[in-house]
């Protein structure tokens, strides 16, 4: 039974009439006769990791991770990291949720309240990247700086749009751009010219619902895609299917399932950098494998 809530809260995330909702769900919370603490996250990129690890003391029933992808991610790595098996819930604040989004949680405060009463959960799976973990993606090649790239201020003014904007312009700047990768798995191995490569534990990615289609956070597998290097003509063509999933039938689109795969860089010259959950995470080599039902969720 649900009964003290720790929400940790990222003040930053978004805009102000999502902090008002925050607020307004903290009221609500109160009235349901529930013990509600609320820790506003610093700048200090560690802080909700931190935080999530030391309320795992048996001193809360339920934390709630108020934020964007980043704040997700710490929250989760934090509660991995001390073996602990706390339910959470995510309070969606960021320009595009994408973990949010999967799981379709309404950031209605009464809807919210109503799920804390259902108190419905999932097993959920979650990745690791080399020492770190992540709840939805790692992506990286020429593209990847988009999200970590894209200023703070204009995503929370014009939302998923800022996205966009940002990939147009690094397409315009790298001329399209590719990366030499090496991709090693049981299901397949080889060397890349790659744009983009992704690899995924659910389908919703950069606010496109079918990015991986066949996703699922509960099957205990990863879903990796790569574009391939393609002329401008056909990387529109894989573009424009990106709303229907169909992309991943494209002949320049590598997609696949697994457990494991290691991704190298084949130029050492030209560093490739590394997206985890919308934050910088370095540079290849990596080695990514999915942890099968780590996380307990609330879901609707």
């Amino acid at each position: 039974m649900i009964k003290n809530i720790k929400i940790i809260n990222n003040p930053a995330s978004g805009l102000a009439s999502n902090n008002q909702k925050l607020n307004n769900l903290s009221l609500m919370l109160l009235d349901e006769g529930y013990t509600i603490t609320k820790y506003n996250t610093t700048k200090d990129p560690m802080d909700a990791y931190r935080e999530a690890a030391q309320s795992c003391d048996g001193s809360y029933d339920l934390i709630i991770a108020a934020g964007g992808d980043g704040t997700v991610n710490q929250v989760i790595s934090g509660i991995i990291s001390v073996g602990c098996n706390i339910p959470m819930l995510i309070f969606s604040k960021g320009t595009v949720n994408d973990f949010a989004q999967y799981l379709s949680i309404d950031t209605a405060p009464h809807e919210i309240v109503k799920m804390i009463k259902e108190n419905k959960t999932i097993l959920c799976d979650v990745g690791k990247i080399n020492q770190q973990y992540f709840v939805n993606v790692v992506a990286g090649g020429a593209l990847s700086s988009v999200a970590h790239n894209t200023d703070r201020h204009l995503k929370n003014k014009i939302g998923r749009i800022a996205y966009y904007l940002e990939g147009i312009r690094e397409f315009a700047e790298n001329k399209l751009q590719t990366k030499s990768i090496e991709i090693e798995s049981e299901e397949f191995s080889g060397v890349v010219d790659s744009h983009l490569f992704i690899v995924s534990n659910s389908s919703s990615i950069g606010g496109f619902n079918k990015l991986m289609p066949t996703a699922s956070i509960t099957d205990g597998y990863l879903d990796v895609l790569v574009f391939q290097k393609s002329p401008i003509n056909e990387i529109m063509e894989i573009v424009f299917g990106l709303t229907s999933g169909k992309h991943v039938q494209h002949k320049n689109v590598i997609s696949f399932k697994t457990k494991k795969v290691s991704i190298k860089n084949q130029n050492p010259n030209s560093p490739v950098e590394i997206d985890v959950d919308g934050e910088h995470g370095g540079n290849l080599p990596v080695t990514i494998e999915v942890i099968s039902k780590k996380i307990k969720l609330l879901i609707p």
